[in-house]
């Protein structure tokens, strides 16, 4: 259901508008319960870009999605990329 969700936002916003980006995270965290690693990689891709286009780099919801991302890589096991990815983080930047 979520998935087709998303695809009925895509449809109707485009699928770089930032309204998908609540699909996008609802359904990453569904996909988490399934085991399904590679999907959710795949979209969390999605919206950290999204979040970086919207907001910028150093928003808090930027910040987030990035934060949600290296925890998929550290499901896979890749140390290294969830380490790169966390050291983007801007922690003295509370932009709401």
């Amino acid at each position: 259901i979520l998935e087709r969700c998303l695809t009925i936002y895509e449809n109707h916003f485009g699928k770089n508008h930032i309204r998908i980006d609540e699909a996008i995270s609802n359904l990453s965290i569904t996909l988490a319960f399934f085991d399904e690693k590679e999907k959710r990689k795949k979209l969390l891709k999605k919206l950290l870009e999204l979040k970086k286009k919207f907001y910028g780099e150093n928003h808090i919801k930027t910040n987030l999605a990035r934060h949600n991302l290296s925890l998929v890589y550290i499901n896979f096991e890749k140390y290294d990329k969830a380490i790169e990815i966390m050291q983007k983080t801007s922690y003295d930047t509370i932009n709401l």
